[in-house]
Parts: C-alpha cells; sequence; structure tokens
C-alpha cells in the first residue's frame, strides 16, 4: 500500500491538515491488512501497524502538550517552545519544521 506523505519515516511530519484527522485516519490504516506500506519518506517498504507507530506518538504528544497548554491558558509562543520537544531525538529535521507543526495544531485545537 502506498501511503505517500501519510507516512513519515525517519523525517518529521510535516502537518498540512488536521491533526486530529490524521490521528484518526492513522488508527484506521493500522487495521488494513497489507503485506508492506510505502512511506513518502523514509525506506522503500515497511510493515503495518509498527510502521506507523512513531508518527501516531509523535502527532499525539503535539495534541497532548497542546491541549494542556491551551487549558493552561498559555499562548501558541509557550506552545512552540515546549510542545512535543520531547520527541526531537527521534526524528531528522524536526528543527526545521516541529514550531510549524505545533502552529498549526496549536490553531486547529484552540477552538476544540
Amino acid at each position: 500500500m502506498f501511503l505517500g506523505d501519510l507516512l513519515f519515516s525517519v523525517h518529521v511530519p510535516t502537518l498540512d491538515g488536521s491533526i486530529r484527522g490524521w490521528l484518526a485516519l492513522i488508527d484506521d490504516l493500522k487495521k488494513r491488512n497489507a503485506a508492506r506500506v510505502v512511506p513518502g519518506h523514509g525506506p522503500h517498504a515497511m510493515e503495518l501497524p509498527e510502521a506507523l507507530e512513531p508518527e501516531q506518538k509523535y502527532l499525539a504528544t503535539i495534541v497532548t502538550d497542546v491541549r494542556k497548554l491551551i487549558k493552561e491558558g498559555k499562548t501558541l509562543e509557550d506552545a512552540t517552545k515546549t510542545a512535543g520537544f520531547e520527541e526531537r531525538d527521534a526524528w531528522k529535521l524536526f528543527d526545521h519544521y516541529h514550531v510549524r507543526n505545533v502552529t498549526a495544531a496549536f490553531a486547529e485545537l484552540e477552538w476544540e
């Protein structure tokens, strides 16, 4: 199954849509029966559901952290300095895309 940019491996995911929607889709994809999946970034082929787990953890960490910060009355600026940073060592290009991901997640989650 070709997942393209729905699956990132090694390269930090880049959020261009709904973080909640992406996490829901990951849950659905993990239930699929596919011999191999091909990510948009990473190795040529990977196995389900393990291939999706690091990405799911990264996105879920951002959601958890951003929701907590919003509940505490923190700002987007606060979120871009702290949310999800425990995932930094797990991803290449983290410093190039992570703040953008947190910003997109904050914009979505602040209206829940």
